[in-house]
């Protein structure tokens, strides 16, 4: 009986892990990439659909909206 208890406790505390964004990209230097037209247009039309992206703008377009929508909550 008290390994079932054990067992649903660890199982309720691995489920609880709070969700928190990527951290792979917390030094992207933004501005460099502001300073670089082509890089910006590049991933302005990534962003919007019009092109293609980098695997950086595939992660940033996946998480920014959230991010804007939760005021970075994660």
């Amino acid at each position: 009986m008290k390994s079932i208890l054990v067992l649903c406790l660890l199982v309720a505390a691995v489920s609880c892990k709070p969700e928190t964004y990527d951290t792979r990209y917390d030094n992207f230097d933004v501005e460099s990439l502001v300073g670089n037209v082509r890089l910006l247009t590049a991933y302005g039309h990534c962003f919007l659909g019009n092109g293609p992206c980098t695997p950086e703008g595939s992660d940033f377009k996946k998480t920014i909206p959230d991010a804007l929508r939760t005021g970075c909550g994660k």
